[in-house]
């Protein structure tokens, strides 16, 4: 082991060498290419801030790749329309001069707004469902009454036998805001 470390070491000076002589000679990308690289970047961060400004789907259905001033659009929208819209929107970005519409159209394509407004919407009835429950166990004390709520319609179930607290919970939850009809389906 005593004897292997000063070979070692020289190998590894040997290897170093060899990497930063040969780095050394091959040639760096200049001043105006780095520019170029860095501008085509910068415009590539622009078209799309701008084409989300259009349309949210943008994120996830449209490529973006500039290269010398010249924008490639790629992927999938809704509709001519839309397309036409990015197509706009991408030339009014200053300092791209072309734009390459390869963009297809497809009406089945994925709809971030309709899953937003979709997530949004479960979240709500999510929430109301929770408002709802906490408002019957203070009303009544009882943990009994499953509450389902769909688009603020809600239904009621459980095994309640007391009318009264039955009553309560239904009247609990009409009164609830956010709720457009109740069901009552809790057995006696």
């Amino acid at each position: 082991m005593k004897h292997a470390l000063p070979f070692l070491a020289a190998g590894l000076a040997l290897a170093l060498t060899g990497c930063s002589s040969s780095s050394q000679n091959a040639p760096g990308p200049t001043v105006t290419q780095v520019e170029a690289i860095a501008n085509d970047a910068l415009l590539t961060t622009e078209v799309k801030a701008k084409l989300i400004t259009v349309d949210i789907n943008s994120t996830t259905s449209l490529g973006v790749h500039v290269s010398n001033g010249v924008a490639t659009l790629t992927g999938t929208v809704w509709s001519a329309a839309t397309r036409a819209s990015m197509v706009a929107a991408a030339r009014s970005v200053a300092g791209i001069r072309t734009v390459r519409d390869q963009v297809a159209i497809n009406p089945h394509g994925p709809n971030i707004s309709r899953t937003l407004s979709n997530a949004g919407a479960n979240l709500s009835d999510a929430a109301l469902a929770g408002r709802i429950a906490g408002a019957i166990f203070t009303q009544t004390g009882t943990t009994g009454v499953k509450v389902d709520v769909h688009d603020g319609n809600v239904v009621l179930r459980g095994e309640i036998v007391d009318p009264k607290v039955r009553t309560a919970a239904v009247d609990t939850a009409r009164n609830t805001s956010g709720v457009r009809t109740v069901t009552d389906e809790m057995g006696s």
